[in-house]
Order: C-alpha cells, then structure tokens, then sequence
C-alpha cells in the first residue's frame, strides 16, 4: 500500500476518533446542570435539569393527557423533568397527589418527567400519553389505558400478578427476562400488547376485542385466550 493511502486512512481514522470523543463528551452533564446535545441536523441543544421535588406518599400513577413519563424506584418520592430548552423557562410539571394518587399534566416545553418512588400498585394512562418503567421491583401492579404507550422492563424478578385493561390504540410493550410471573390478567381492546423475553407465566387469561393484537413469548403453564374475529394472537415458546 502506498505512503499517501496510509496518509489518508490515517487522516479519516483520526476524523472519526474525534466525532465520537466529542459526541461521547455532548451527553454529560455540565457543571450549570445542562445536558448538551445535537438534533438530526447537527445543531447544538441544550437541556435544563431541574433540582428533584421531594414528593409525599404515594402508590398509584395517573399519567394524564399527553403527559411524558419515566418511573423508576427509589427509597425517596421525587418528580424532576428534563426540559428543550426553547427560550421558555424551565418549569415542573403541574401535579397533586389526592388520596394516595399521584396526577401527573404534561409540561409546557418538550420533555420528559422522571418519577422516583418507593412502591407502585397502580397506573392509569390517559390519551396520548407515554409511560416508561424501569429499574423498578414490582409485587403486583395493574395498568388501565385510554390511548396511552407503555414500555415495561421486568429483569430477575417474581411477580404476583399483573393486571392489564388497555383500549383506544393503546400500546403496551412488555421485556419480561429472567422472571416468574404468577398471575396475568389482560382485557385489550382496539389495542396491542407485546411481551417479550424469557419470562415464565404461571396462568395467563386474555380477553381481546375489536381489531386487537397479542405476542407473547416465554413459557407457562396456563394460557386462556378469548378472541373476537377481528383479533389474533400469537405465542412464541422460548
């Protein structure tokens, strides 16, 4: 190979070495509390951290309409929002907590609202909303959707019973690994819910109804699957 093919193998070398130390460095926070980051466009953007609110008791989640979510678990309640800055000020979402449940609006500027909290039984999600779980050990939890998208992970766990009404073009997306599942109960309408992963399922009964889809992958003992015509569903053995 020739002294100049070297040259420029080395030149693009070092062109790529340098957009990865500098896109690796855009993900940090800085010290005034700001993730930098680039759009599709390659435009510099900036986003504010907010100082978490310390939150009082709750168990149970109303995500309401077009409100943006994460969840996670934490000795501590909390609700912190991470805010495109846009030239409007950084603000939390507007919240209440009545009767041991926790409403949560969507924020005024793009972004999404971390929710840190020590035990959860019970989420609804309203129109358009969007729902992230994580890092979260789950007992018994039961999920009531209108509209909404839920993304799940359940890794190394056991769980008692999961409950699941979605309707409306809900979509629900569950990665189910190395855990043990008692009981499932699911009643989806004009919706879709995805389980994936290697969990394994106790019983499961599903009710589907008007133009609905189900996956399921894992292996189980009990599978009851009540369908209209214009549902299907498909099981994937692992």
């Amino acid at each position: 190979m020739k002294t100049s093919q070297y040259i420029l193998i080395s030149f693009f070398g070092f062109i790529i070495a340098a957009m990865l130390v500098l896109y690796t460095d855009s993900l940090k926070v800085n010290k005034n509390n700001r993730i930098i980051d680039y759009n599709n466009s390659g435009k510099i953007i900036e986003y504010n951290r907010l100082t978490p609110k310390e939150l009082g008791s709750f168990s149970a989640i109303v995500a309401e309409s077009e409100a943006d979510i994460l969840i996670m678990q934490d000795s501590i309640n909390s609700v912190v929002s991470w805010h495109l800055e846009d030239g409007h000020s950084s603000e939390l979402p507007n919240y209440k907590i009545i009767n041991d449940t926790l409403f949560v609006s969507k924020t005024d500027t793009p972004s999404q609202t971390t929710i840190r909290c020590q035990s959860l039984h019970s989420i609804v999600g309203q129109n358009k909303s969007s729902i992230f779980i994580k890092n979260f050990s789950i007992d018994s939890l039961s999920f009531n959707l209108d509209g909404s998208r839920v993304n799940v992970a359940i890794n190394g766990q056991s769980v008692k019973r999961l409950e699941m009404i979605a309707k409306n073009k809900s979509v629900l997306s569950f990665q189910i690994n190395q855990s043990d599942i008692g009981f499932m109960q699911i009643d989806v309408n004009d919706s879709r819910l995805d389980i994936y992963g290697n969990g394994y399922f106790q019983k499961v009964i599903v009710n589907l109804q008007n133009n609905s889809l189900f996956n399921l992958q894992g292996k189980g003992n009990t599978l009851a699957v009540e369908s209209g015509a214009s549902s299907n569903y498909n099981v994937y053995k692992r």
